[in-house]
């Protein structure tokens, strides 16, 4: 059985819900409290930026650092563009430097694992809204999921740009083979088919 760990509580109440929603609709936070937590949170972003910063900052050298990349690609995407994406460690690039600036422009199956998802939803996006930017990100494991789509594409003249981050590696599957069956790795390392 797991060890109970105690609990920091600043107020203790017992009572039913109706009378606790009273209670909480009635407690006053004050300005002071306010600022302090506003204070931590600026705190706490600050930090986040500067460790985007620094990993955008590290230099290439064999591969391109994709932290640098989804930075530029930032830049220079238009504020409409419609960015799609699927599931895997390289989607964290896409969350933490991409800002969509519109609503309906990122399109994503977060957390359902949908592996697979971003080029389909791309060429859907892409024939819905054809004068919009459309940039479906994607892993290498999971572009081969649906790589055969490709074919659909330039038959259908269906213009997404694609990005793939190939790591050789299912990697979500690698890292929890790797922490969590004692580095036993059974197929989820991929060849790189990049020459």
């Amino acid at each position: 059985m797991a060890e109970k760990k105690p609990v920091n509580l600043f107020m203790h109440l017992h009572c039913d819900a109706t009378s606790f929603l009273k209670l909480l609709l009635n407690y006053n936070i004050t300005n002071r409290r306010r600022e302090e937590w506003m204070d931590v949170i600026s705190s706490k972003k600050k930090e986040w930026q500067d460790m985007l910063d620094v990993s955008a900052s590290k230099s290439d050298t064999l591969w391109v650092n994709p932290s640098k990349f989804f930075r530029a690609l930032d830049h220079s995407l238009p504020d409409d563009a419609i960015v799609t994406a699927g599931q895997g460690v390289h989607i964290v690039y896409t969350y933490d430097y991409l800002k969509i600036k519109k609503p309906n422009s990122f399109l994503a199956a977060t957390n359902f694992g949908a592996m697979g998802f971003a080029f389909p939803a791309a060429l859907g996006a892409k024939v819905s809204v054809p004068e919009r930017t459309v940039i479906a990100v994607l892993g290498d494991g999971e572009f081969l999921m649906t790589l055969q789509d490709l074919e659909t594409a330039v038959r259908e003249k269906i213009g997404v740009k694609v990005i793939v981050l190939n790591d050789n590696s299912y990697r979500v599957l690698y890292l929890r083979q790797k922490l969590q069956k004692m580095g036993r790795l059974i197929y989820s390392t991929l060849k790189s088919w990049i020459l």
